[in-house]
């Protein structure tokens, strides 16, 4: 059994899409660009926005740096709370905290964001710690991300850690600080080939799944 979890938030543990994807809209008409489509607007799931905006709106750093600020107009006060839990999240975050594992968030998103999600939906008694960006923090290595959650729950051997995500950049910033991960396919916005490219440790289909792993 593994003493600690890391767990990304968007995709994983719960479909943040439709408050994502309506907050890059927002962003983009805002600005006078053209609007994403629906397979484009997927990678806007976990990758750093300023990353995203670049990448998919060729947009050059001072307006992707707009466009996140205006992102964020958007969904701080709507597209925040525009979400769904996958079905077995909050059962089995319950299930890992009852045997004792300690847990966190280690989300690219900005940990203000986070947290407010957490307690909206009154679960934030099911993490220890709770790992984000700050907002003068634009691109939110996943590295960093993760080894801050592993600082904040006190792990001193990351042999007894485990993250678990949904993309390749949750994959690689674990396996970048030494930690082994769980890649979960439920939410969609990662697939089975981009896991084994990035070489996850295991690859599951939902989060149910992974806590079997978490606590075997």
């Amino acid at each position: 059994m593994f003493s600690y979890a890391i767990f990304d938030f968007d995709g994983t543990l719960a479909d943040t899409g439709a408050g994502v994807f309506a907050s890059v809209q927002y962003a983009l008409r805002s600005m006078g660009e053209p609007e994403l489509d629906s397979e484009t607007l997927k990678y806007f799931i976990g990758p750093p926005l300023e990353t995203s905006f670049s990448v998919k709106c060729g947009l050059d750093s001072e307006r992707s740096r707009e466009a996140v600020g205006k992102y964020r107009e958007y969904y701080s006060t709507k597209g925040i709370y525009e979400l769904k839990f996958f079905p077995s999240t909050l059962s089995a975050l319950r299930e890992i905290k009852a045997a004792g594992v300690k847990t966190a968030v280690g989300s690219s998103k900005p940990e203000l964001f986070v947290n407010r999600i957490l307690e909206h939906f009154g679960i934030s008694e099911l993490f220890d710690f709770v790992s984000g960006a700050t907002f003068g923090e634009p691109h939110a290595d996943k590295t960093v991300i993760i080894t801050r959650a592993a600082e904040g729950l006190g792990i001193e051997n990351l042999s007894n850690a485990v993250m678990v995500g949904d993309r390749s950049f949750d994959i690689d910033g674990a396996h970048g600080v030494g930690m082994k991960c769980i890649g979960v396919l439920e939410g969609g916005y990662g697939d089975e080939n981009e896991f084994k490219t990035a070489g996850a440790d295991w690859i599951v289909n939902t989060l149910a799944d992974a806590k079997d792993i978490i606590l075997k």
